[in-house]
């Protein structure tokens, strides 16, 4: 079917000539020649590779970027030694800096029993420094969070819980470490205030963090 043109100033028919024609099907073969497709194409770099701004095919750069953490199974901790917390450590390479934040959502199981929280270095000798924060009454309550500056694998702990059992609460970490020339991990550490079967700290999904 013939492609309709408006008819040029001074008369004419408005009918595409052979010529016409020809220059759109040429057209339409380079666009198609140039379509950049895997099924169309092989890429020059491969899959592993990016084109930087130099014009040559480079491998990503690894590292700095962020690393997410989150917790989708509550996790019950009844010993009063604190331990790592499934799903929030990470490792630390030598000679390396990093910010770290994690928002712990916990419970106990009775206003009686208290918790305790920590983040630990392995090996020792970073230099670590972290702010936490906790609820000291219930939620929807006024009143004013806690805040403590640490320095240490030793934590803050509470002999008692400020709300119902069936009631979230929050302690959220935040803080930097500098690492010596020996590599290690850090772990988010927690533990009931008091051991015992009957006397836990569940650590509830939702709980998050991200650290670079």
């Amino acid at each position: 079917m013939p492609i309709y043109n408006p008819p040029p100033a001074g008369g004419g028919t408005g009918v595409t000539s052979h010529d016409q024609l020809t220059g759109v099907t040429s057209l339409q073969h380079h666009a198609e020649t140039h379509i950049v497709s895997a099924a169309a194409h092989t890429f020059p770099g491969g899959a592993s590779l990016f084109l930087a701004g130099t014009g040559a095919w480079l491998v990503p750069p690894a590292g700095g970027g962020i690393t997410t953490h989150r917790i989708n199974t509550p996790q019950n901790i009844s010993v009063s030694a604190p331990v790592s917390i499934t799903g929030l450590s990470f490792a630390l390479a030598s000679a390396t800096n990093y910010a770290f934040k994690y928002h712990i959502v916990y419970r106990t199981n009775s206003s009686t029993v208290g918790w305790k929280f920590a983040v630990d270095m392995l090996p020792a000798g970073a230099n670590l420094e972290y702010l936490m924060m906790w609820q000291t009454v219930a939620n929807n309550t006024t009143g004013a969070m806690t805040m403590r500056k640490i320095t240490t694998s030793v934590g803050p702990s509470t002999a008692s819980f400020p709300d119902a059992s069936t009631a979230d609460q929050l302690v959220p970490i935040e803080g930097s470490i500098r690492v010596s020339a020996t590599a290690g991990s850090l772990d988010v550490l927690g533990g009931a205030e008091v051991g015992g079967t009957s006397n836990f700290l569940t650590i509830m999904a939702g709980t998050w963090g991200y650290h670079f």
